[in-house]
């Protein structure tokens, strides 16, 4: 039986009764046998004898574990009762788990709750670190860094301009921006003004870009002088970060009254369009911190970590790469995209910054740590 490209899986029933036989001056009786060696990667064998079938596996030692096998003979003996009790169902519908395991897997494997922040927002959060750390060095881009105190500041100064432009509860908010101070604090800005924002990498085709802008229908658009010119065909507000700086830093620097619930949206993020349209992807407040809950506590930071944010907002890695240490009153280091997009730029910035936690998938690590071994550099 080819189950699996992978495994070879071979059956074998014995049948032919009662193997004793009887010559002239010479008993014999079955005492079975006891093999070394495997010849296939899973075998079953079953024997008839009186009273029933004797079942027995066979398998390869560096394919399976004993707790595998003993697991699946559970499995298959589960079965083999079911189909006894009720020979008549459609096979897809026997059981192969005792209740024992169900118990297990069904109710006790998901007994996850856990207490998180389930009445706050992620501004809100924030809001309450800067508080306990107001001096506290919360980013750092190149040779200059924003405090906590700074930092809330100059985002409620923008979320107040933008509660002026009609930016209320869930409202859209594109926003396209290289890494900079400027990406945080619109960042935060948005989602203290009460809306939702939609990242649009500079980096992305024009065509991509704007269908994003279409579908969204968002009326705000936060960007720079320098990029504004890739959205030509943009109807809603175009705010420019670097020439609306004076309009914005005449606002309160207070903190905007709030007016979300943890189940609103923070985000919409769309996907890459492999298979189709790119979709936008809805995150909650309430998602996020879910998930922060996790990682708090699986991995705790302390008070020493330095973590950095190099990815695109338009990937899920960012959230947690931004918010993350930002409500936990840790330090951020923002890296440019040109160091992002080179491996061994990438490799100097986290010694020289002396980061303690990145975010990474699989591939890019797998660039790091070539990159190390083929290089003198070392971190």
């Amino acid at each position: 039986i080819n189950c699996n490209p992978v495994f070879q899986v071979v059956f074998v029933l014995q049948n032919t009764g009662n193997t004793n036989f009887e010559l002239e001056g010479i008993e014999s009786r079955f005492v079975g046998s006891d093999t070394a060696l495997s010849k296939f990667d899973l075998s079953l064998f079953g024997r008839e004898v009186e009273d029933g079938l004797i079942l027995s596996f066979e398998y390869a030692k560096d394919l399976f574990k004993s707790e595998t096998i003993e697991r699946l003979a559970r499995h298959f003996v589960c079965l083999l009762e079911e189909i006894v009790l009720e020979p008549n169902k459609d096979i897809r519908e026997y059981n192969i788990l005792s209740a024992e395991e169900r118990q297990q897997i069904i109710v006790d494997w998901n007994r996850t709750e856990t207490e998180y922040p389930r009445d706050k927002t992620i501004q809100q959060l924030f809001e309450e670190q800067v508080e306990r750390t107001p001096d506290s060095v919360a980013v750092v881009f190149g040779d200059k860094q924003l405090s906590y105190e700074e930092l809330n500041s100059r985002a409620n100064q923008f979320a107040h301009y933008l509660r002026d432009l009609g930016i209320t509860k869930e409202t859209l908010v594109a926003i396209s921006l290289e890494r900079s101070f400027e990406l945080i604090i619109s960042l935060l800005a948005i989602l203290k003004s009460g809306g939702a924002y939609v990242p649009l990498d500079p980096d992305y085709p024009e065509d991509r870009l704007n269908f994003m802008l279409e579908d969204t229908g968002a009326p705000v658009l936060i960007t720079s002088s320098t990029l504004s010119e890739k959205f030509p065909y943009y109807q809603g507000i175009i705010i420019e970060t670097d020439k609306d700086q004076e309009r914005i830093s005449r606002e309160s620097l207070d903190n905007p009254s709030s007016i979300n619930l943890a189940k609103d949206l923070a985000y919409v993020i769309y996907t890459s369009g492999s298979t189709g349209k790119p979709k936008g992807v809805l995150g909650t407040h309430l998602a996020i911190l879910n998930r922060f809950s996790w990682m708090w506590d699986t991995y705790p930071f302390n008070e020493n970590d330095i973590c950095c944010q190099k990815t695109s907002l338009n990937f899920v890695d960012s959230i947690w790469e931004i918010f993350s240490p930002l409500l936990k009153g840790i330090q951020m280091i923002i890296f440019s995209g040109i160091v992002s997009k080179d491996s061994l730029q990438l490799i100097k910035n986290l010694n020289q910054y002396k980061i303690t936690r990145i975010v990474l998938v699989p591939s890019l690590l797998q660039v790091i740590l070539e990159q190390i071994e083929q290089s003198s550099f070392k971190l």
